[in-house]
């Protein structure tokens, strides 16, 4: 199905109704959807003219004067009408493709310019899309308006435009198919105004169907927008890897199956132990994949059957009363149905990649919806290739091996030496200990550090495989370990990895705008991953205090703290100051070997460990994965692979020289960083990972000298400054002055707010507007999710597990205003009860009920606010704790020895960040709770410092958890009703169904009629006898008594006495049973519940 979209701006002449033509026939369209035709009526041989014969049928939107008209026309071989509906700015038209039963729509909109229009408009689209919701829906056209900033230049953006649109995306359930080819559709005349107009939707059923569907603008020419060439058509990449599935482990039949291929190998004297375990692996994926040919064939034939037997005996049951066999069997068949469906419900979890489960929750669709979006958002349909767009799969995969084939490419072989006596040094003892004998312990260790459900590389073995097949494997896996340790080298195809590429931003035109991501064999990551966790170890003892990324007892909330108060010191005492923010090209990935290993030498890392670190980095071999299918091998050069486990922290060994290059050039004189008062440190830089920030004085020496600097730390390491991505900010600086330096350098001139790690500094977050991106970016995962496709129990993970943590970030470091947090408690709370479609849902408890904690009778998932007084109470704890950290010495130069912890009366006196992060002592007054006093101080002998510990717990540690749930119980106005007890036995929906029968808040008719709703009636649904209320559905209903009684006699008690829910629940609290017994009534009455 290939559909093409173009805002022709009129069809009067030849030129333009010939350029419509090639472009159909040129693209084999099947549906042509054309906005501002100026058409009043309809003319065969003018349609035919456009189209190139007469197999065509169409609908007409009239133009309105000399504006507007829009009109569909369809091949009638491959689509057939069912239906069509016109309106103001749109003309839908529904039926059947050829071959498929499943009913499709297309919604051709030509969108006004008015705001008020617009909603009307999409007012419209979202109830044609309600009232014929069985249609897969595809929604294009030009909508005259943007979602985001970037998509539009030289041209005014309405943040409030944007906003409606993106409301009326989100509420459809329309998800957008991003355009290729090029980042604007609409281009003015002159080209000084461009935009982003002309895009494709699809309805979030249509990607059941067709999961990888592609948009590409072509050029435009006889109009001032491009034509949007749609495509639902799967290109053939070639052939996928083989990839295991965890799942897989849950079938018995595995475990001989990996037991008999693994025992059948014998140890040929020629190979060694390296090659015969991969041998092994790769002979047992043989043996698997025959396996899984013939499961998946039995599987999908016994599903069916049971499906089949399942109507069979609901038809019976229509019919007449179900006998005690047929009773009998539905339930069996049932049993099987849901054991089958599980295994492929943990299938759909891997492939959506989600780092959270929900036990016993189906939640299919969400995982599907998950898949197709992470496909969507992938695939990779065409690339720009010297100014051209390439969308053949051979040449893709060619372009990509040429591109990262050369990229990793060996670098010149001449470099400067960097030679230091600076570096901080291992001593002899820590050195042995990295080069100790590998022992049985520390290989299970790894196996079991390494994560079950990261994505495989070439072998397709995940390590769930390692760990639940240990004892078989084991062996080999250590004689193979061993051989390396012995050896320091990895035999042909052991190291080999693929490249995966993401996506850095929304709509990736060449492979410049994808990040590679290394997919390695399972066997390396286990020898990678043994020899980082040795590194972790004593990677801090060489590592200066400028650099945050990857070391123990360190942040990365450091740098931003820091540079916040300087800056804000900066600007207080009327100083000035240079802020240089560097951007690395391609950091990891041009990392010189022999520099690594010169800078290692210094830091007295001893001969043997060097030579497996260089091992690992000249063995590997690599390959790049387009769509799931993988190019040709090339060898690397240089540069280590992102989603090594050693690549981060080879990588900040690297970034050391640098630290030690700037310390060097501010006692030299070369560069003159930050003074700070009393004592305080001269900060100069700042470093996480490839994140660097130059922080000096004002002058164009400092800034030409640090260039210089930068140029010869890149001829020794590899590692390339990118000036044109670089930025150079003057705190207290007049900005053309700033623009002047800029330009003599040859980088971009930056302001205040800048943004350093994801987070803005020099930016009042006092206010409420400054908090839009979190905000926003609450609500972009809300239009990944669709709550209707999650039970309860998915959506209070997503709430607590993903919302809950999104904003901590932010919220480890920065105080939110009260209308922050009530939106972001309004988004949470809304995905929770289920709204869609912008529709609200009854809400039917507080919202402070469904925070609180299980204790206090809610479903604890914590509040926003509680979470944020929690973190920033963290740094007082770290503050207390961490004497010799760089961002403590900035906050006591600033701010007092005791960092003003101690005055906060005279608070008001502060600046900057830590401001807040004193007063947040005032929120637990407010809520009656002394913070201060929950730091136990304790002298310690023989220590100019004393001891501290938290009062909260009894490991005497910090915890945000314990800060957050002590603010949240005083806090929270809540019902803090004890006595409902949740069961880790059964599904998190039922627990959370029996919680709302425990609060008498379900929607029965007495409680819909209590909420205004009106034309229910309130007797029982079941017996038609008592008013439908909680009491009387599951304690009180004849019906439900009958099933209460046979429960009873399963366990030999008498439920006649049980009147009401209480009692009911309390039935599996009764102190003659064992806990496990306890737990089973418990289950099983709430099971009740969710049945009844």
């Amino acid at each position: 199905m290939k559909i093409l979209s173009l805002n022709s701006r009129g069809v009067s002449t030849d030129t333009k109704r010939h350029w419509i033509k090639e472009l159909r026939t040129c693209n084999r369209v099947q549906f042509l959807g054309l906005q501002e035709t100026y058409l009043k009526e309809a003319e065969f041989n003018l349609l035919k003219s456009m189209w190139g014969n007469w197999n065509f049928d169409f609908e007409l939107l009239e133009a309105n004067g000399r504006s507007g008209g829009v009109l569909s026309l369809w091949d009638r071989s491959c689509f057939v009408k069912t239906g069509s509906l016109k309106g103001p700015g749109f003309l839908a038209v529904w039926g059947n493709w050829i071959g498929s039963p499943i009913p499709c729509g297309f919604i051709n909109v030509y969108a006004p310019q008015a705001l008020s229009d617009k909603r009307a408009l999409w007012n419209n689209l979202s109830s044609l899309m309600v009232d014929y919701g069985e249609v897969l829906w595809i929604t294009f056209g030009d909508f005259n308006e943007v979602r985001s900033a970037d998509e539009r230049k030289g041209t005014d953006f309405s943040f409030l435009g944007a906003r409606v649109f993106n409301d009326f995306i989100h509420n459809s359930g329309l998800i957008e198919i991003k355009s290729g080819g090029r980042k604007f559709s609409r281009i003015s005349k002159d080209g000084g105004k461009l935009s982003l107009l002309d895009r494709f939707f699809v309805s979030t059923n249509y990607l059941s169907k067709w999961p990888n569907p592609s948009a590409i603008i072509l050029p435009c020419v006889h109009s001032d927008h491009c034509p949007v060439l749609f495509n639902a058509c799967n290109l053939d990449f070639g052939p996928s890897y083989f990839k295991f599935f965890n799942s897989w482990i849950l079938d018995p039949h595995l475990a001989s199956i990996v037991s008999l291929s693994w025992g059948s190998s014998h140890f040929p004297f020629h190979i060694s132990p390296m090659g015969f375990f991969m041998n092994k692996l790769k002979a047992l994926k043989k043996d698997i994949r025959l396996w899984r040919l013939e499961v998946n064939k039995k599987q999908n034939g016994s599903l069916e059957t049971l499906k089949e037997s399942l109507f069979d005996i609901d038809r019976r049951a229509e019919i007449s009363p179900i006998s005690s066999p047929d009773s009998r069997l539905r339930q069996d068949v049932l049993i099987k149905i849901k054991e089958l469906e599980h295994v492929k419900i943990l299938d759909l979890k891997q492939k959506a990649r989600v780092r959270w489960a929900v036990d016993g929750d189906e939640n299919s669709k969400f995982f599907h919806g998950l898949i197709n979006h992470n496909r969507r958002t992938n695939f990779i349909h065409g690339l720009s290739s010297n100014g051209m767009w390439v969308a053949d799969p051979l040449e893709i995969k060619k372009i990509a091996f040429d591109y990262f084939a050369a990229k990793f490419a060996n670098p010149p072989s001449v470099r400067p030496s960097f030679v230091s006596p600076h570096f901080k040094k291992l001593d002899s003892e820590q050195s042995s200990l990295l080069e100790r004998p590998i022992t049985m312990d520390e290989l299970k260790s790894a196996v079991l550090d390494c994560g079950s459900d990261k994505a495989p590389g070439p072998d397709g073995f995940t390590l769930a495989f390692y760990k639940s097949h240990w004892l078989t494997i084991k062996d080999d896996l250590f004689r193979a370990v061993k051989f390396f340790e012995v050896t320091g080298s990895f035999d042909r195809g052991c190291n080999a990895s693929f490249i995966a590429l993401i996506p850095k931003k929304q709509s990736p035109l060449s492979l410049q705008d994808y990040r590679p991501i290394s997919l390695l064999n399972s066997f390396y990551k286990v020898i990678s991953k043994i020899l980082a966790n040795r590194l972790k170890d004593f990677i801090g003892d060489v590592i200066g205090s400028e650099q945050t990324a990857y070391i123990k007892n360190k942040s990365i909330l450091d740098g931003p703290l820091i540079v916040s108060e300087i800056i804000s010191w900066i600007k207080n005492s009327n100083r000035s100051a240079l802020v240089f923010k560097i951007d690395f090209e391609k950091a990891f990935d041009t990392v010189n070997w022999a520099f690594l290993d010169e800078v290692m030498m210094q830091m007295n890392f001893g001969h043997k460990w060097r030579s497996w670190i260089q091992s690992c980095l000249k063995s590997a071999s690599v390959s790049v994965l387009i769509n799931g299918s993988a190019t040709p091998e090339f060898s690397m050069g240089k540069g280590v692979r992102q989603g090594d486990p050693l690549a981060p922290l080879l990588f900040i060994i690297a970034a050391e020289a640098l630290n030690i290059m700037m310390h060097e050039a501010c006692n030299k004189g070369v560069f003159h960083g930050i003074n700070l008062p009393n004592s305080g440190p001269i900060v100069s830089h700042l470093q996480f990972a490839d994140d660097v920030l130059f922080m000096g004085e004002w002058s164009m020496i400092n800034v030409v000298n640090l260039l210089r600097l930068l140029r010869c730390f890149q001829m020794s390491s590899g590692l390339k400054v990118n000036t044109c991505k670089s930025n150079i900010i003057g705190v207290g600086v007049d900005s053309q002055v700033v623009e002047t330096f800029a330009a003599r350098v040859h980088c971009r001139a930056g302001n205040l707010p800048l943004t350093y790690l994801g987070l803005p500094i020099g930016l009042s977050m006092n206010k409420s507007k400054s908090w839009a991106a979190l905000i926003n970016k609450f609500e972009a995962k809300l239009s990944l999710w669709k709550s209707n496709t999650l039970s309860f129990g998915g959506r209070l993970v997503l709430v607590k597990s993903v919302l809950g943590s999104l904003g901590t970030y932010f919220l480890s470091l920065f105080k939110a205003p009260m209308k922050v947090i009530k939106s972001l408690e309004s988004i949470r709370s809304k995905f929770f009860w289920g709204n869609k479609n912008g529709k609200r849902k009854i809400s039917w408890l507080s919202w402070d009920a469904v925070l609180s904690e299980k204790s206090k009778g809610g479903l604890g998932i914590g509040s926003i606010k509680g979470q944020n007084v929690a973190l920033l109470a963290k740094w007082w704890w770290r503050f207390k704790k961490e004497r010799n950290a760089l961002w403590r010495k900035v906050i006591c130069s600033l701010h007092g020895i005791n960092g003003g912890l101690d005055q906060l009366n005279s608070v008001g006196k502060f600046a900057g960040l830590w401001r807040n992060i004193i007063k947040v002592q005032r929120d637990y007054e407010k809520v009656n709770l002394p913070l201060s006093s929950w730091f136990q101080i304790t002298p310690e002998p023989n220590s100019n410092f004393p001891s501290v510990t938290w009062a909260l717990n009894n490991e005497g540690v910090f915890s945000v958890s314990s800060a957050r749930i002590a603010y949240d119980d005083f806090s929270l106005n809540a019902y803090h009703v004890a006595g409902f007890n949740h069961s880790s036995w059964i599904p998190s929906k039922v627990n959370i169904l029996a919680w709302r029968i425990y609060h008498r808040r379900l929607p029965t008719k007495i409680n819909l009629f209590k909420r205004g709703v009106n034309g229910v009636s309130p007797w029982c649904v079941l017996c038609n006898e008592g008013m439908e209320d909680e009491e009387h559905l599951f304690v009180s209903c004849n019906f439900s008594k009958l099933v209460l009684q046979e429960m009873g006699r399963w366990w030999g008690v008498d439920t006649s006495q049980i009147n009401s829910i209480e009692e009911l629940f309390r039935w599996g609290s009764n102190k003659n049973l064992n806990k496990r017994q306890q737990k089973a009534i418990t289950g099983v009455v709430y099971s009740y519940c969710w049945l009844i």
